[in-house]
């Protein structure tokens, strides 16, 4: 089965362009309706490389037409898949970066989430796959995968990620970045605002995500043996790249702008 081109068919329709002059919009990229729809037919590794195709199509049409402004939207966003903000983090900016967008990786590893996971292959080879990792084999990552080998059953890895360069991309943006956020980015699309923000690879506007950049993952599914609910419970926690832990608050935006109903009728963003 060809996966490019149902991929690509749901990111067009999903993705709404717009530009002038000097400025180019790219609106609900990444948002978690087409991607849910999508990957439950495609492995994860083809949903992301799908998606970075159409990224990678938009990014040589900003370079071509000679955009000096980029607005990436991510208002009422409620998140997807954590790859996709790296993805585009790769196409805006040259500063180094780690590959998680954190700063430091906490992970609990237990007896129950190894069997959770029903996978043959060694339980190091299971997390790599699950954190996106396998990028990772290199010197400067030595002693990441050394803690995962020694950290015993039933204790935390904390693991400070290191910064990497970003990858030689033809098509990278040179121009002012801007990404607007609401009350309504959530999860991914708060990671992802937290991460132009903490790099200084762009600017905030808008208001105050609603989930905050620091947050939980890798979740452990598992029943209650009376009431037979299903619970899930997370394994890993990972620090925003600025280091700040505080879950109380979302990503403050460097301008707080608030939108207005008739903006929001008029399809209007204000900055």
């Amino acid at each position: 089965m060809d996966f490019s081109e149902p991929m690509i068919k749901a990111a067009k329709i999903n993705c709404q362009e717009y530009s002038n002059q000097t400025t180019y919009v790219v609106q609900d990229i990444g948002d978690i309706n087409w991607l849910n729809n999508i990957s439950n037919e495609l492995p994860v590794d083809v949903v992301v490389s799908e998606f970075k195709i159409k990224v990678e199509e938009q990014f040589k049409k900003i370079q071509e037409k000679g955009y000096e402004n980029l607005i990436i939207d991510v208002r009422n966003n409620g998140g997807g898949n954590d790859e996709n903000g790296r993805t585009v983090i790769d196409f805006i900016t040259d500063k180094p970066y780690s590959e998680a967008l954190a700063s430091t990786f906490m992970m609990k590893r237990s007896k129950r989430y190894e069997k959770y996971q029903k996978c043959k292959a060694p339980w190091i080879f299971r997390w790599m796959v699950n954190l996106r990792t396998i990028s990772w084999f290199n010197k400067k990552n030595k002693k990441l995968f050394k803690g995962l080998l020694n950290t015993p059953r039933g204790e935390n890895l904390v693991a400070h990620l290191p910064l990497n360069e970003p990858t030689d991309n033809p098509y990278r943006f040179k121009g002012n970045v801007y990404a607007l956020s609401n009350q309504y980015s959530y999860s991914a699309t708060t990671v992802f605002p937290g991460a132009v923000k903490d790099y200084q690879i762009g600017t905030i506007v808008g208001t105050e995500t609603g989930d905050c950049p620091a947050g939980f993952g890798q979740n452990l599914y598992f029943e209650l043996q009376n009431s037979r609910l299903r619970c899930h419970s997370s394994t890993t926690f990972m620090i925003r790249p600025n280091g700040n832990t505080d879950m109380t608050r979302g990503v403050i935006p460097d301008y707080h702008v608030e939108q207005t109903i008739e903006d929001a009728e008029k399809k209007k963003i204000r900055y």
